[in-house]
């Protein structure tokens, strides 16, 4: 996957979890989700990025983590969610996440970030890194 994707895959993590006030603005990356998740998904992503329910926040890491496709290894992108929720409701964030999985290919792994919520990062960038035989 090239570098190149950091920024679309960031933008497209951000419009998901700001889905309810995204879908008002009707963003152009909106139609791919509509491609992407069911009525049933919509709304509950609708729901859960509602304002007076939660304030999540997310980013994406500049990192790459390694997942098994087939014979060979995939290097995809991690993500991270945030909100100042004291008693994170744990299901509606693992359902989120395979949400997030399902329509950002590009990303392997979401976190959920322990304690206050996140700022919006500048990370613009991937530092490429190999690992070596040693």
């Amino acid at each position: 996957m090239p570098v190149e994707s950091f920024p679309q895959t960031s933008s497209l993590l951000k419009i998901i979890i700001n889905y309810s006030t995204m879908f008002e603005k009707q963003d152009d990356l909106l139609a791919r989700l509509d491609k992407v998740f069911t009525e049933n998904e919509k709304a509950l992503l609708k729901s859960f990025t509602s304002s007076d329910k939660h304030d999540y926040t997310s980013v994406l890491l500049p990192i790459r983590s390694v997942g098994v496709q087939g014979d060979a290894r995939t290097y995809s992108f991690a993500a991270a969610i945030s909100s100042n929720d004291e008693n994170p409701n744990w299901n509606e964030l693992f359902i989120l996440a395979r949400m997030i999985t399902k329509a950002c290919h590009q990303i392997n792994r979401v976190v959920y970030i322990l304690g206050k919520k996140i700022l919006d990062s500048e990370i613009t960038q991937v530092t490429r890194t190999t690992l070596t035989p040693d």
